[in-house]
């Protein structure tokens, strides 16, 4: 058998500090270039020329960066009640001063605050009390019944393609 490499692509996580680690950090970094309104090649992760809420979605979202939910503040790899009281008692939500939330402080959307939009990030994005989001997508493996069935469906027409007719 021949195996083609063709279409095999190797990603590798993000890191944008440069200290080796996938990390909070990382993700403030890029919360900051969406504020700032900053388009750096680096943090545009779709390639659509712009650093965006879709660039911070693909951050935090895929399975090659953590791979979990928006809303995951301390990025534990799920998205529940934990992280709810955790942005609550850092008691940013819709305070008077601007511009100061971080992704673990509530800011899931990147406009730098904890507000009701963030809020409406994270439960849009599904992931509230479901767990760690799984690897890759699913997909369903063939049950042995099936497989069995398909088999005899083939013997069943080969013996009709290969048996002499009577008459």
């Amino acid at each position: 058998a021949k195996v083609g490499l063709d279409n095999i692509a190797l990603v590798k996580p993000i890191d944008f500090n440069g200290d080796r680690m996938l990390d909070v950090a990382d993700v403030n970094l890029m919360l900051q270039e969406i504020t700032s309104g900053g388009n750096s090649d680096e943090f545009d992760l779709n390639e659509d020329k712009l650093v965006n809420r879709l660039d911070l979605d693909l951050l935090v979202t895929s399975p090659e960066n953590f791979n979990t939910y928006i809303g995951d503040a301390d990025l534990s790899g799920e998205f529940g009640t934990t992280d709810l009281v955790a942005v609550f008692a850092a008691g940013e939500y819709e305070d008077e001063t601007m511009m100061n939330s971080t992704w673990e402080t509530g800011d899931w959307n990147g406009d730098a605050e904890f507000g009701t939009g963030d809020l409406v990030a994270a439960f849009e994005d599904g992931g509230f009390e479901r767990g760690p989001r799984p690897a890759s997508p699913s997909v369903p493996e063939p049950t042995t019944g099936f497989l069995s069935g398909v088999i005899l469906l083939l013997l069943g027409t080969r013996r009709r393609l290969f048996s002499t007719p009577t008459s």
